[in-house]
Protein backbone atom coordinates (compact mmCIF):
# COMPACT_ATOMS: atom_id res chain seq x y z
CA UNK A 1 0.00 0.00 0.00
CA UNK A 2 1.42 3.17 -0.84
CA UNK A 3 0.64 6.49 1.27
CA UNK A 4 0.41 9.70 -0.12
CA UNK A 5 1.06 13.29 2.11
CA UNK A 6 -0.61 16.43 0.73
CA UNK A 7 0.55 19.09 2.54
CA UNK A 8 -1.26 22.29 2.53
CA UNK A 9 -4.52 19.91 2.65
CA UNK A 10 -7.07 23.01 3.78
CA UNK A 11 -5.92 25.29 0.74
CA UNK A 12 -7.37 25.58 -2.34
CA UNK A 13 -4.42 23.40 -4.53
CA UNK A 14 -4.26 20.95 -1.42
CA UNK A 15 -7.79 19.96 -0.65
CA UNK A 16 -8.40 20.00 -4.93
CA UNK A 17 -5.88 17.65 -5.43
CA UNK A 18 -6.96 15.34 -2.34
CA UNK A 19 -10.25 15.41 -4.42
CA UNK A 20 -8.43 14.44 -7.35
CA UNK A 21 -6.83 11.78 -5.44
CA UNK A 22 -10.16 10.55 -4.45
CA UNK A 23 -11.79 10.99 -8.27
CA UNK A 24 -9.02 8.46 -8.93
CA UNK A 25 -9.72 5.73 -6.99
CA UNK A 26 -7.29 6.15 -4.02
CA UNK A 27 -7.83 4.56 -1.12
CA UNK A 28 -8.76 7.26 1.68
CA UNK A 29 -7.27 5.08 4.36
CA UNK A 30 -4.10 5.62 1.58
CA UNK A 31 -3.81 9.43 1.98
CA UNK A 32 -2.58 11.92 4.20
CA UNK A 33 -3.13 15.43 4.85
CA UNK A 34 -0.82 17.55 6.71
CA UNK A 35 -2.47 20.83 8.14
CA UNK A 36 -1.43 23.42 10.57
CA UNK A 37 -5.17 23.16 12.22
CA UNK A 38 -6.51 19.48 12.09
CA UNK A 39 -10.06 21.34 13.15
CA UNK A 40 -9.90 23.20 9.35
CA UNK A 41 -9.70 19.66 8.21
CA UNK A 42 -12.86 17.56 10.22
CA UNK A 43 -14.12 17.45 6.31
CA UNK A 44 -11.10 15.23 5.43
CA UNK A 45 -11.44 13.36 8.73
CA UNK A 46 -14.65 12.59 7.65
CA UNK A 47 -13.68 11.16 4.28
CA UNK A 48 -11.53 8.98 5.86
CA UNK A 49 -8.14 10.83 5.25
CA UNK A 50 -5.96 10.51 8.14
CA UNK A 51 -5.27 14.38 9.28
CA UNK A 52 -1.65 14.90 10.52
CA UNK A 53 -1.23 18.32 12.01
CA UNK A 54 2.25 19.83 10.74
CA UNK A 55 3.93 23.49 10.49
CA UNK A 56 6.40 24.35 7.56
CA UNK A 57 8.31 26.30 9.92
CA UNK A 58 7.93 23.44 12.99
CA UNK A 59 10.88 20.96 11.48
CA UNK A 60 10.32 17.95 14.35
CA UNK A 61 6.29 18.41 13.72
CA UNK A 62 6.82 17.68 9.94
CA UNK A 63 9.47 14.40 10.91
CA UNK A 64 6.43 13.39 12.55
CA UNK A 65 4.35 13.82 10.17
CA UNK A 66 6.00 12.75 7.16
CA UNK A 67 6.93 9.15 9.02
CA UNK A 68 5.40 6.41 6.94
CA UNK A 69 5.18 8.15 3.69
CA UNK A 70 5.82 7.06 0.33
CA UNK A 71 4.86 10.28 -1.74
CA UNK A 72 4.82 13.51 -0.76
CA UNK A 73 2.57 16.24 -2.63
CA UNK A 74 4.24 19.72 -0.65
CA UNK A 75 2.07 22.67 -1.14
CA UNK A 76 4.21 26.01 -0.40
CA UNK A 77 2.15 28.35 1.81
CA UNK A 78 1.50 31.80 0.62
CA UNK A 79 3.78 33.16 3.46
CA UNK A 80 6.05 34.35 0.68
CA UNK A 81 8.86 35.66 3.13
CA UNK A 82 9.07 32.19 4.85
CA UNK A 83 9.46 30.30 1.76
CA UNK A 84 13.17 29.29 1.63
CA UNK A 85 13.22 28.58 5.32
CA UNK A 86 9.78 26.71 4.94
CA UNK A 87 11.00 24.58 1.74
CA UNK A 88 14.51 23.50 3.36
CA UNK A 89 12.37 22.23 6.15
CA UNK A 90 9.81 20.58 4.13
CA UNK A 91 13.10 18.77 2.30
CA UNK A 92 15.02 17.59 5.17
CA UNK A 93 11.83 16.43 6.61
CA UNK A 94 11.41 14.45 3.86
Amino acid sequence: MKNILVTGATGIYGSNAISHLLRKGILPDQISALVRNPEKASYLSKLGVTVVEGDYNNYASLVRGFKNIDKLLFVSSNDVGQREVQHENVIKAA
